[in-house]
């Protein structure tokens, strides 16, 4: 009888751990994607703001007019450069993680560190998402505007809420992707 009941719990637990990878390789290739698909978009930003800054360069130095607004709209460009290349650069590995402090200590607890940490920066980098649509809310309603160019400033809040977004998915996919790590009793080598 209890031989039965250990070989169901295995089973069960073996059947959750199967559909657990399976969505998470899911989310995975959802969070891939998106955040393959947006870094285009912040190559096109980056591009602009080179083309924008040589000719303001141009204009002041050769006709000696100044553009009026340029650095406020690369400032502004600047938001739709970082919030769209931070995914990305998860996806691909690409953040700075300091590591020897961990080569100490055990692959167990290396593993549950490892979860810790992307639990705090999920939460992070939700927190992130929902305060700035939060943000653009307030800037809606009040019909805040740039200084200089009359921009909506909502409008730079929903760019940083959607590069947050994806952020979110590729750092949830991550998070879920160390769990099975941090659980079996296996000693990885």
């Amino acid at each position: 009888m209890v031989d039965d009941m250990k070989q169901i719990v295995s089973n069960c637990v073996k059947t959750v751990a199967r559909i657990l990878d399976q969505v998470v390789r899911i989310l995975e290739k959802v969070a891939d994607l998106l955040s393959y698909k947006i870094v285009f978009v912040a190559a096109a930003i980056l591009t602009a703001m080179m083309l924008l800054v040589a000719a303001a360069v141009f204009m002041r130095y050769v006709f000696n007019n100044p553009m009026l607004g340029d650095i406020e709209l690369v400032e502004f460009m600047m938001v739709g450069l970082v919030s769209f290349s931070l995914a990305y650069c998860a996806v691909e590995k690409g953040h700075v993680a300091v590591t020897f402090v961990l080569e100490w200590v055990p692959y167990r607890a290396q593993a549950i560190i490892n979860v810790l940490i992307s639990l705090v920066n999920l939460g992070f980098v939700v927190m992130i998402a929902i305060c700035s649509v939060q943000q653009a809310a307030v800037l809606w309603n009040r019909g805040s505007a740039s200084i200089m160019l009359k921009l909506p400033l909502f409008l730079f809040a929903l760019v940083l809420t959607l590069g947050s977004a994806v952020f979110s998915l590729v750092t949830l996919a991550r998070f879920l992707d160390s769990l099975p790590s941090s659980l079996s009793k296996e000693v990885k080598k």
